[in-house]
């Protein structure tokens, strides 16, 4: 049985050891079905200690090579424990949601992850 994700704290949960004793920027990509059920979780990029850089191109292009995919939970980390989003997060967010709209990709949620906390753009309302 695949996990499904209903929520924000649901993917916090799911995401979170990916992110685990890491002291530099990462990006992962959850990929999920119709049914909000986990078909892969894929890295997107590894960075420095306060920013990753992340081509939306690679993320949509991994979503088209996973048979079934339609929902897309990003998630980064932030090793200075700071979860306040930065413009650059915001503005990667809104090109995803932009771009998932146009290729019939759901994007679900951003989460910001700093240590055993997280950000959530879907609980802010800001997708």
């Amino acid at each position: 049985q695949r996990p499904h994700i209903h929520s924000s704290q649901d993917a916090f949960h799911l995401l979170a050891s990916f992110f685990m004793d890491k002291n530099v920027e990462v990006f992962y990509v959850a990929y999920l079905n119709v049914a909000n059920r986990l078909l892969k979780v894929e890295p997107i990029s590894l960075g420095g200690l306060t920013s990753t850089v992340v081509d939306s191109r690679v993320v949509f292009r991994k979503a088209f090579d996973i048979p079934g995919v339609t929902q897309l939970v990003l998630a980064h980390n932030h090793p200075s424990g700071n979860l306040k989003p930065s413009d650059a997060d915001c503005k990667l967010t809104e090109r995803i949601k932009q771009g998932g709209l146009l290729l019939e990709f759901k994007l679900l949620d951003h989460l910001i992850i700093a240590g055993h906390h997280y950000f959530s753009f879907a609980d802010q309302g800001l997708l």
